[in-house]
């Protein structure tokens, strides 16, 4: 027998959260999800100038410009992705030098607390490039994630910030929980 209930609202009656459907159901949201059923936390962000980085230093990215931040949990001031939701996130970065002389090449590192996950490194020309991408596990309260850039040129180059996002970036957004 199938039966449909036509309503404006749900409103649970008392505790938490409101249950749909039993253990193994599936359950298929047509339209707009919002909440748990969306992924989000989600942003992207890039560097709009050129950021410095000291030889052989692992230096700590700060992306200055929000495309766009659906639950403000990226700081421009600190550059991390603090979702304060738990659950399993696609984190990527790419990094971009801004000079033509060939060095050894420029190292990217996803990091989470602090701790590095990936690390990839660009070939041996100017105008270095790299990308990164995982998925990771993030615990909704204290566990954040940044990125880090190392060179060894023999001297400071710059990561070449630009306006349109296109060259530097770092994003984020909610997998499952």
């Amino acid at each position: 027998m199938v039966s449909q209930i036509k309503v404006n609202e749900i409103i649970k009656q008392s505790g938490s959260s409101i249950t749909i459907g039993e253990s193994g159901d599936t359950v298929t949201v047509n339209g707009t999800a919002a909440g748990s059923v969306a992924n989000g936390p989600f942003f992207r962000a890039h560097l709009s100038s050129n950021q410095s980085i000291a030889d052989s230093t692992r230096t700590l990215i700060l992306f200055n410009v929000k495309d766009f931040d659906a639950t403000t949990a990226y700081d421009t001031s600190n550059g991390r992705f603090t979702p304060q939701t738990s659950g399993y996130y696609y984190i990527s970065a790419q990094l971009k030098t801004d000079t033509a002389t060939n060095f050894e090449g420029v190292k990217l590192y996803l990091r989470k607390n602090g701790t590095e996950l990936v690390e990839t490194s660009s070939f041996n020309d100017g105008y270095n490039s790299t990308f990164a991408a995982t998925i990771i596990q993030l615990n909704g309260s204290t566990d954040y994630v940044d990125v880090a850039g190392n060179q060894n040129s023999g001297g400071a180059i710059n990561l070449n910030g630009d306006s349109d996002g296109k060259k530097n970036f770092f994003a984020a957004f909610k997998l499952t929980g």
